[in-house]
């Protein structure tokens, strides 16, 4: 159950997007770094492939650190890869909304003005 539950908060807005998780909005600082972390091949821009590579693996952290306090139950359903097929989705809508001149790659300033401009883009 504690799984679940958590798989539901971390992509709430993926399940009930009615429902607003908190962003804190980071400084420019807090945005610099966290665009040069996404930003693997280190040209400047990032690519949809680096975007969803580092929230997936976000996400992926996140149940880590909590299964290191409460035993997560091993699921064979299919639950697990809804949730990756899902929140994959999202990111790329999150991406493709960013991409505001729609060269499938993000500039700083693109990255940047998607943090300010929208609550459910957090870095």
């Amino acid at each position: 159950m504690t799984h679940f539950f958590l798989c539901l908060v971390l992509l709430g807005g993926l399940l009930f997007p009615h429902v607003s998780l908190a962003c804190v909005q980071p400084n420019d600082t807090d945005i610099a770094n966290s665009f040069t972390k996404i930003d693997v091949n280190n040209d400047d821009l990032i690519s949809a492939e680096e975007y969803i590579t580092a929230k997936t693996t976000e996400i992926d952290e996140g149940i880590q650190k909590a299964a290191q306090t409460e035993p997560v139950p091993a699921t064979d359903d299919g639950f697990n890869s809804y949730l990756a097929q899902e929140s994959g989705t999202l990111f790329q809508q999150e991406f493709n909304q960013a991409d505001q001149n729609k060269d499938k790659l993000l500039s700083f300033s693109e990255y940047q003005s998607a943090i300010y401009n929208n609550k459910k883009f957090c870095p």
